[in-house]
């Protein structure tokens, strides 16, 4: 028998999908990847979020990709300068590097990268290095005064004054008069050629444009600090002191005031700006012998407390101790650490550098008889021997022991025919 079938009346028909239902997922065991297609088009038919979710991923997939192949490229090479800035603001030397470097890469074009060099080579003070990195810049932006200044002051920098000078002419004249930056360039190749009184009215005119800032009031005041004229050179004083605490330019004035106080002699002054000094975040290990000096002259109370204080923070190695000693012979005043010499570890006292510190204090103090048994101990080793030989001659000598003396002068002569950067030393040590 038949199976009974359902014929559409009039009127009716049939729909495609008509008696299924919800599309069945075909068996995976079939292997008929028609079913799969036909069984996805019926979902997708069947499901309006399906299809607002294919269209809506569809969408997001080609945004994305025109955001990596376009919008990325255009921000990163639009930010990357401002980036680096950011990085050599915050003081991270190393990562504005590195986005200085990428800035380069995504926009060879574009002098700011390279400007960014510069300022970095310049906080290293490698200032030949930042002179060929403005110049790069400047090759890109011919027509940019401020890209041409900044080469103009690392010219400076770099010792080329003439060519600063040159570079400064070839710009706009009123452009150069109406800037601080040139002004301030013109007034500091005036003061080296010793123009002070061109230098001072280019400060003056930088101070009139942007107010009082360290950086045109400082240079003024070390021109004022020069000049025969009372009231100038109390106003450069004023300027100085003004700028004294300032963490940038506060050490400069600072050395400045010290050095003037000396020359006058005034040692209110010397205490003053010794302590200031050695207290500023800006000093240097080369500015200690300046404060102790000026401790020594203008009280001698204080000298000794502070010495004391050096004296403990530097018995920790043999490096350190022989700094101490070297700035005390630089001072004249190697006498002072003849006694602390002896309460060191006796080990280290025998090596340089703190054997050749030792002797130089030694013999500034004229304990000859000393200096002799300190020369006669141990071996300095083959780079500094020869300096053993020269202060064991000099104490020999004033002993009066000819003998002695000749043995080491033979010495000497025989060493400087075989290294002669020893023998001229030698010469330059026994003559001073």
């Amino acid at each position: 028998m038949q199976p009974i079938r359902h014929k559409p009346g009039a009127g009716e028909t049939r729909s495609p999908f008509q008696g299924r239902g919800r599309p069945q997922r075909p068996n995976l065991r079939s292997g008929r990847l028609r079913d799969w297609w036909w069984w996805l088009q019926d979902w997708f038919e069947g499901s309006r979020f399906a299809r607002a979710a294919l269209y809506l991923t569809a969408a997001g997939l080609v945004a994305g990709f025109a955001v990596w192949l376009w919008v990325y490229p255009w921000w990163m090479k639009r930010n990357a300068v401002r980036i680096a800035r950011q990085w050599l603001d915050a003081g991270q030397l190393r990562y504005a590097a590195e986005a200085a470097q990428y800035a380069a890469r995504v926009d060879p074009e574009s002098p700011e990268p390279w400007r960014i060099a510069a300022e970095l080579a310049r906080r290293g003070g490698q200032y030949d290095q930042a002179r060929d990195y403005s110049r790069r810049a400047a090759g890109l932006a011919p027509e940019e005064t401020e890209v041409q200044l900044d080469l103009a002051a690392d010219l400076l920098l770099a010792g080329q004054t003439d060519e600063s000078d040159t570079l400064l002419d070839r710009l706009p004249g009123d452009v150069v008069a109406s800037s601080p930056d040139g002004l301030r360039l013109r007034g500091e190749i005036a003061r080296r050629r010793g123009q002070l009184e061109a230098a001072a009215s280019f400060f003056r005119e930088a101070i009139k444009h942007e107010g009082s800032r360290a950086v045109n009031e400082v240079p003024l005041g070390l021109i004022l600090l020069s000049s025969a004229n009372a009231r100038e050179r109390e106003e450069g004083l004023g300027m100085l002191a003004h700028w004294a605490a300032d963490r940038r330019w506060g050490a400069i004035a600072l050395r400045n005031l010290l050095d003037d106080a000396h020359t006058r002699n005034d040692r209110n002054a010397m205490l003053r700006w010794a302590e200031a000094l050695r207290s500023h975040p800006g000093c240097t290990l080369s500015d200690m012998p300046r404060c102790l000096q000026s401790f020594a002259a203008g009280d001698p109370a204080r000298y000794r407390e502070f010495l004391a204080a050096l004296q403990r923070d530097h018995a920790g190695t043999p490096q350190a101790a022989a700094q101490l000693i070297d700035w005390l012979n630089q001072i004249g005043r190697g006498s002072d650490a003849t006694g602390w010499i002896q309460t060191l570890p006796r080990p280290a006292m025998h090596r340089p550098p703190l054997s050749v510190a030792a002797a130089e204090a030694l013999r500034q103090s004229g304990d000859w008889l000393a200096l002799q048994e300190w020369t006669a101990q141990g071996d300095w080793g083959t780079e500094s021997d020869f300096l053993r030989w020269c202060y064991g001659l000099a104490a020999a000598r004033q002993l009066g022991q000819d003998a002695r003396a000749d043995e080491l002068w033979r010495t000497l002569q025989t060493r400087a025919l075989l290294n002669g950067a020893h023998g001229l030393f030698a010469a330059a040590s026994l003559y001073s």
